[in-house]
């Protein structure tokens, strides 16, 4: 235990300090002028304050009400009270404590210490405790001393009790908690902080026995003066001690704490379980675009403002401007070009100031890049300037040759290697990268990702959907068979003629089925031409873009009767959720993220990819057998439960709280910067004729130049 005048400021990134109350805060049983002053300038300084008292439910509850703090933790780690920003209180209750039989046998125990330690009596708060006994042998006359208290102890713990003295009581509880087991449970519950991240950004002040647990935890522990009335008395002393008792011990700590020169990274705004987030998406995929991506976007986006979040998307200006609006949720254009590689493909700007001045105005708290593409660039580099934490979410697994070849037919070739080079420049400038599944987040492992990476799935809300229009659905179209749907892009990654080819072989054996297309792209002409040409084709329908809102009322889902997707690259499946949580059994390939849906005989089959014969085989066997498709149907809530928006929007709740406290704190990881010409820089590794090379050569150094000018 060192003199607090060793205490170095720059040793720790403070952002929660937990104290007890008597002794610690009070001076002869009252708060001092100064101490509660140093409460408030904690306050004022974006420090969260939490008293971690042995006081009674009833103090704990007024003090919640009255003193600036965020939390209290009372009856020495038995509940928590804190506050909510909308004003209310709530109570965090720990696990272990049991109601049965404990008002009876805590009576036990206060009869027995009553008879055997002459001169012990009840504390006079006892009436608004709630779960433990406290005796007093030092608040109130005559002092009994520390014997006393010893004698007490050993009674109560006769009993089977936990014992602990403190300055004033001696407090006994059955229960398996204590002050530390109970702030570390809170911290995990409502911060989302582990014992790891706590011990680096939070501290202790005590003074007595019963703070013990929390001395030996915290390697910025404090005590006050009088903690040497009882080190004779304890294993774990705190790491530092003030020259002064009680209140102005505890001053004299705070004084020490916020010496000036401390960083002004923990000055940040915090938010917290139940606070409101401001949170900036950046994303080339949105409004009017129709795919999984936007579809996931602007679910995550509209339900955390349904929960009370602000949402602002940055995205590429396109001719036509989205009709679109949402309570909570903005949308700000970035002018763009169209890039001509890629349908619906957009450049934007790289050095567009608009979006750091709206991102400062907005006071965002976090931003989170879609796609890796100029428009992450933006949202990252300026985050980067701002001081805030990146999330990239990895959606689209461009590093299939049945997107990159497409994407760069023509002079330009280039290798998978290549393009994840590509999209490690985003992902390891981020600090939480988020993959929709296992096999996605496994890839980014496998392929150079160094930043953390997590699962969360996109989601789907069986809400949105209305089967009521089911019998209009298929006067529409006219679907008097059954009928196998395909939702999706009309692209080459989704291998729709394998599903068009596979339909033609059964059409013989089942000429009442109609195969349902629904969607757009740029091979829409192609998969028309190519059914034109099938002795199946009027059976084949497509029905072109339809927007989401449109879609789901439409009663689509109820109007076919299995779903079917040759796609090898999905990343999750937006179209496959949507058809699991309408209970259409589903026949897929065995490749990318799709078998964690589909389990092979137990919601839909799973084929081999580039398999027509395959394919052809499982779409004929669910046509044609009714109690087979209604088997795959019925398969267990369990396997689509997880996937509903309502957990999902929580995860990212919940991630999001803990990125900003660690962001406060200092203890994310420093991450690559993400320069424009490094990743111009990539062209080198393209193979491609001599001229367009040297053109691109050109515009590299030109870039490069305007980035180091523009720092």
């Amino acid at each position: 235990m060192q003199n607090l005048a060793a205490f170095r400021t720059e040793s720790i990134s403070l952002r929660f300090l937990f104290t007890d109350i008597d002794d610690t805060v009070t001076t002869d049983g009252r708060v001092t002028a100064d101490a509660y002053e140093a409460i408030w300038r904690l306050s004022r300084a974006g420090i969260s304050v939490i008293p971690v008292t042995g006081r009674p439910a009833g103090w704990c509850d007024l003090i919640i009400r009255q003193w600036p703090v965020d939390a209290v933790v009372g009856e020495n780690g038995a509940f928590v009270y804190y506050r909510t920003t909308d004003g209310s209180i709530r109570t965090y209750t720990h696990p272990s404590i049991a109601d049965e039989d404990l008002t009876s046998r805590l009576a036990e125990v206060r009869k027995a210490v009553l008879k055997e330690v002459p001169g012990s009596r009840v504390a006079r708060d006892q009436f608004c405790r709630k779960y433990d006994l406290a005796i007093d042998f030092r608040e109130d006359p005559p002092d009994l001393g520390l014997e006393a208290a010893e004698q007490i102890k050993q009674v109560c713990e006769r009993f089977g009790a936990v014992a602990k003295i403190s300055s004033i009581h001696v407090n006994c509880w059955f229960g398996s908690y204590d002050k530390l087991s109970m702030v570390t449970a809170f911290m995990q519950y409502r911060y989302g902080i582990d014992e790891a991240e706590l011990k680096q950004t939070a501290v202790f002040c005590g003074d007595s026995p019963n703070d013990e647990p929390m001395f030996a935890f915290f390697p910025h522990s404090f005590g006050v003066g009088n903690i040497a009335d009882f080190a004779h008395l304890m294993r774990h002393l705190p790491a530092w001690a003030a020259s002064k008792r009680g209140g102005e011990g505890f001053a004299e700590i705070i004084g020490a704490l916020l010496r000036e020169g401390r960083g002004s990274g923990r000055r940040k705004r915090v938010p917290v379980s139940g606070d409101q987030l401001r949170i900036a998406i950046f994303t080339d995929s949105f409004l009017p675009q129709v795919n999984g991506v936007v579809t996931s976007i602007m679910k995550l986006a509209e339900n955390l403002a349904e929960r009370g979040h602000y949402v602002l998307i940055f995205a590429p200006a396109h001719r036509k401007r989205p009709d679109y609006s949402h309570e909570n949720v903005d949308v700000h254009l970035i002018p763009s070009i169209p890039a001509n590689f890629y349908e619906d493909f957009r450049w934007v700007a790289p050095y567009d100031y608009s979006v750091y001045r709206i991102l400062r105005k907005c006071n965002i708290d976090i931003v989170h890049a879609m796609t890796p593409t100029l428009v992450s660039f933006l949202g990252i580099r300026f985050a980067r300037r701002l001081g805030l934490p990146v999330v990239f979410s990895f959606h689209t697994l461009i590093s299939d040759p049945a997107y990159y070849e497409h994407m760069f037919k023509g002079l330009i070739k280039i290798e998978a290697k290549t393009v994840w080079k590509f999209c490690n420049y985003f992902n390891n400038a981020s600090d939480l990268v988020v993959a929709p599944s296992r096999v996605t987040a496994r890839l980014l492992q496998e392929n150079g990702c160094e930043s953390d990476v997590i699962t969360i799935s996109n989601g789907i809300d069986p809400r949105d959907f209305d089967n009521s229009r089911a019998d209009e659905f298929k006067k529409r179209f006219g679907l008097k068979g059954r009928t196998i749907l395909y939702i999706g892009r009309l692209a080459t990654e989704k291998s729709v003629p394998i599903l068009i080819k596979a339909f033609d072989r059964i059409y013989p054996a089942v000429q009442d089925a109609r195969l349902l297309i629904i969607g757009d792209g740029p091979e829409r002409e192609e998969l028309v031409s190519l059914a034109a040409s099938l002795p199946s084709s009027e059976a084949i329908i497509f029905t072109g873009k339809m927007e989401r809102k449109e879609l789901v009322a439409s009663g689509v889902f109820g109007a076919c009767e299995l779903f079917a997707s040759p796609s090898r690259t999905e990343t999750q499946g937006i179209s496959i959720l949507e058809a699991l949580v309408n209970r259409l059994p589903c026949v897929v390939v065995n490749e990318g993220a799709v078998p964690e849906l589909i389990h092979d005989g137990v919601n839909g089959m799973v084929v081999p990819s580039e398999n027509v014969g395959a394919m052809a085989k499982s779409l004929k066997s669910l046509l044609l057998d009714d109690e087979l498709r209604r088997s795959l149907a019925n398969f267990p809530e369990a396997m689509i439960a997880p996937h509903y928006l309502s957990r999902v929007i929580r995860e990212w709740e919940m991630r999001y709280y803990h990125l900003l406290m660690r962001n406060a704190a200092g203890s994310l990881p420093k991450r690559p910067e993400l320069a424009l010409h490094r990743m111009i820089s990539i062209i080198r590794d393209f193979s491609f004729d001599t001229s367009l090379r040297s053109k691109l050569e050109r515009a590299f150094v030109h870039f490069s130049f305007r980035e180091k000018e523009g720092r």
